[in-house]
């Protein structure tokens, strides 16, 4: 069971980007910090909400979530959620996934702390809001802007939900349970599966055929329910939808927005396994 302590910094609001900060590392203290500058640029009316590890003071070290980073995010308006480790069952990369039980938020959002939000992400977030306006059983949405993204038909940190319509979808289960399930039977198998994996694996399958839908520059042939992501729009390497920078804005990872066909990228081994 979760225990939360939630520290408000604003208003809530109904559209939430959620991020998993779970390291005192300048690339993902960073990271949120400059998100919660781009989210009013980019996503405004939308409220960053940070999930973390409660802090004890008798335990405090090296590794803990420095005080001043904490009150920059909430002079910034985000939202910070505080878990108990002690009481939850789960590792830390799947915490920013609770916002998809929260029935309160009727949009959220699930992002990488390493990764930046940006004017691509938020027209295409837009676009699905406006899809789900018109199609009310639309639950789940998704971004593939790269070859690499385009291997799995859900990548962690490119996705988003409705959260009351995916619990109904859900027949009443919360994604959390499913989640558990996820990494007992993972577990079982001797495996060390990814958040990536839970995505292409179960929740996939689960919102086929009418209840997703993804915008997709690479793959749209290979994964349905897939909409272009307008390749004229994606100029800039700072415009890399998912792509990873380090704490001085250098790129590490996710932006290769390869011209090469995604059978050169996916084996046909690999293709049959999310496709079944």
């Amino acid at each position: 069971m979760f225990h939360l302590n939630r520290v408000i910094a604003k208003q809530k609001t109904a559209m939430v980007i959620a991020v998993s900060l779970t390291s005192s590392e300048l690339a993902e203290l960073w990271g949120v910090v400059r998100n919660a500058q781009l989210i009013r640029v980019y996503f405004p009316g939308w409220t960053l909400r940070i999930y973390t590890k409660k802090q004890v003071a008798a335990t405090a070290d090296t590794k803990s979530i420095p005080a001043s980073v904490i009150s920059r995010l909430m002079a910034l308006g985000a939202d910070i959620v505080y878990i108990d480790t002690a009481l939850t069952r789960v590792a830390s990369k799947w915490w920013s996934y609770m916002v998809a039980d929260d029935l309160s938020v009727d949009y959220a959002l699930v992002r990488k702390p390493t990764s930046r939000l940006g004017e691509h992400d938020a027209m295409a977030i837009k676009d699905w809001i406006q899809l789900c306006e018109k199609s009310p059983l639309v639950a789940v949405h998704c971004i593939r802007a790269t070859a690499y993204q385009g291997t799995r038909p859900m990548m962690h940190g490119l996705w988003a939900a409705r959260p009351r319509v995916l619990r109904q979808l859900l027949g009443g289960r919360t994604l959390l349970s499913l989640i558990h399930q996820f990494i007992n039977d993972s577990r079982s198998c001797g495996d060390n599966w990814e958040p990536s994996d839970f995505l292409s694996q179960v929740l996939w399958p689960l919102v086929q055929p009418n209840a997703v839908v993804c915008h997709d520059s690479v793959s749209r042939d290979v994964w349905p329910n897939s909409v272009e992501l307008h390749h004229s729009q994606l100029g800039s390497v700072s415009q890399c939808v998912g792509a990873e920078y380090d704490a001085h804005e250098q790129l590490i990872s996710g932006c290769d927005r390869s011209d090469q066909p995604l059978s050169n990228v996916l084996s046909g081994i690999d293709m049959l396994e999310f496709l079944v």
